[in-house]
C-alpha cells in the first residue's frame, strides 16, 4: 500500500499549486485574474460505475461485467486481506507494472523535477498502485495522479489502484477523473454463516479435511480467509474466536480456488 510521507506530501503539493495551475493548467488569459480562483478547482467528475462482491465472485468463471472490461482505470476497494491484489491482477491478465510505497513516492518526485512521468510507468500495458493514501486536501498530488491515469487512458493502457484506507483519498481521486473513464469494485468479505461455511467447506476438499472441519469457522472473530484457511488445516483442534496465522504451516492462497 502506497503511503506517503508528510513531508513528500507537502513539497510535491506547494510545487504543483505554485506552478502548475499558474503556468500550465491555466489558459494565458486568464493568468494574474481573478478566474484563477475557479478554474484551479478540480473538476468534479459524475459517479463511477460501482460494481461490490466477494473476490471469490470476481475470481470464478463468469465473465468480467463489460463495464469492468471496457474502464481504462479501475479502482478496487475493500478491507484488509480480502483479496483485492488477486483481483486487480486477474482484472490484467498479463504481466503488470506493480509499484509500491517507495517507487510510487521516487516517480512522484521525478514527475515534479522533471516534467513528465517514467517512461515504465506510461508506456506499461498494465499498472497496478497499491494506494495511495493520505491525499484528502492534496490538491496537487490527486491532479498529478489524475495526470498518469488520464494520459494512460488516452494510450488505451489499464491501471488498477488498489485501495484499503478510509481515509478519503480514493474520494479526492475518484472525483476529479473524467465521466466514462473509471469503474469501482468494492470487496467483502461472505456475510452471514451460511456464505461463510460455503467457504470453509471449499477450502476442506482442497486440504482433503472432512466438511466437520468447518464446523465453528463461521463465528471467527476477526472472519477472514486466511483465518479460517488455518482452522481448517489445525483440525481437529476447535477453531478459536480469535485466530492468528498459522505461518509454520505455509500461506494457503484461497483464491486459487475460483
Amino acid at each position: 500500500m502506497i503511503c506517503f510521507s508528510a513531508d513528500v506530501l507537502r513539497l510535491v503539493d506547494g510545487i504543483f499549486r505554485t506552478f502548475y495551475f499558474q503556468w500550465v493548467a491555466l489558459p494565458s488569459r486568464c493568468r494574474n485574474s481573478q478566474e484563477q480562483l475557479t478554474l484551479a478547482q478540480p473538476h468534479r467528475a459524475t459517479k463511477p460505475a460501482f460494481l461490490t462482491g466477494t473476490s471469490s465472485e470476481f475470481l470464478g468463471k463468469k465473465p468480467w461485467p463489460r463495464v469492468v472490461r471496457q474502464r481504462s482505470v479501475v479502482v478496487v476497494i475493500g478491507p484488509e486481506a480480502v483479496g483485492k491484489t488477486s483481483v486487480a491482477k486477474r482484472i490484467l491478465g498479463g504481466v503488470a507494472l506493480r509499484l509500491n510505497t517507495h517507487q510510487m513516492q521516487e516517480s512522484l518526485i521525478r514527475r515534479v523535477r522533471e516534467g513528465k512521468w517514467p517512461q515504465d510507468m506510461v508506456q506499461a500495458e498494465g499498472l497496478v498502485l497499491d494506494g495511495p493514501v493520505w491525499l484528502r486536501g492534496r490538491l496537487g498530488v490527486v491532479e498529478l495522479l489524475k495526470e498518469l491515469l488520464v494520459q494512460r487512458a488516452r494510450q488505451k493502457r489499464r491501471t488498477l489502484v488498489v485501495q484499503s484506507d478510509s481515509d478519503g483519498s480514493i474520494d479526492e481521486l475518484i472525483g476529479v477523473m473524467p465521466p466514462g473513464t473509471l469503474a469501482v469494485i468494492g470487496l467483502r468479505f461472505p456475510k452471514g454463516k451460511r456464505g461463510r461455511l460455503r467457504f470453509a467447506r471449499r477450502i476442506c476438499r482442497e486440504v482433503g479435511a472432512p466438511e466437520q472441519a468447518a464446523n465453528g469457522t463461521e463465528k471467527l472473530d476477526p472472519w477472514r480467509y486466511q483465518h479460517v484457511i488455518d482452522a481448517v488445516r489445525r483440525w481437529p483442534e476447535p477453531p478459536t474466536r480469535s485466530a492468528e496465522t498459522d505461518t509454520t504451516l505455509g500461506p494457503l492462497d484461497p483464491f486459487l480456488f475460483g
